[in-house]
């Protein structure tokens, strides 16, 4: 019995496997980061008053602030990012950040085959459904997709999102439980990345409330 018990639990850790690499940059900032092709998720803790260097790179840039507030300098240009905007940065674009407060963001990183010559836009999320259930709002990079999914009561299914044949990864701004079909739940925390295939997405149920995560095809 606790050997089926031991394959079944397998089984369902690889419906959602864990796949960041965490890294303390320097004192009081934390990355968490996955690499897929030239592509990139990375998540990001960081103490008051620590700066993200001036840098850029060849990527296009979606940012997210989950938690807390940082002064943002794009190319010469600040503002002050807070819990819940968004962001998309042009590819080569100098950018730099200051910590205001703790705080908890993410960053994906694509590389394009065009540019534009937007060098930054803020409030990027179009809203794809809203009900009393569930907010789905999606950006795209290219070809690819980001979702937001807000869930505002417990137990919610998730609807169908792309072909199928794909991979997601899943990051979150709390600690949630997930389950497939009626099984044993599976714990997703902050700072962390999940992968998850496609076919699985529209068996998924978020168990609480009041739950923000992203899923990107990878």
């Amino acid at each position: 019995m606790q050997r089926l018990f031991g394959a079944y639990l397998e089984r369902r850790e690889k419906k959602v496997e864990n796949v960041e690499k965490v890294k303390e940059l320097k004192p009081g900032f934390v990355r968490s980061s996955a690499v897929f092709g030239k592509n990139m998720v990375l998540l990001f803790h960081v103490d008051k008053n620590v700066i993200l260097d001036n840098h850029n790179h060849p990527h296009t840039q979606f940012g997210y602030c989950f938690t807390g507030e940082f002064d943002f300098n794009v190319n010469g240009k600040g503002k002050r990012v807070t819990e819940g905007e968004s962001y998309l940065i042009d590819a080569n674009i100098p950018h730099s950040a200051v910590a205001v407060t703790e705080y908890y963001s993410m960053d994906i990183k694509v590389i394009t085959t065009s540019g534009s010559p937007m060098e930054i836009s803020y409030d990027v999320m179009e809203t794809v459904t809203d009900t009393e259930t569930i907010h789905i709002q999606k950006c795209m990079i290219g070809e690819k997709v980001i979702y937001k999914i807000t869930v505002k009561q417990k137990r919610v299914k998730i609807p169908f999102l792309g072909r199928g044949d794909e991979k997601f990864c899943l990051m979150a701004d709390k600690t949630m439980d997930i389950e497939f079909s009626g099984e044993i739940p599976v714990t997703v925390e902050p700072m962390k990345i999940y992968c998850i295939d496609g076919k699985e997405i529209h068996n998924m149920q978020v168990k609480q409330k009041d739950r923000v995560f992203f899923i990107v095809e990878v």
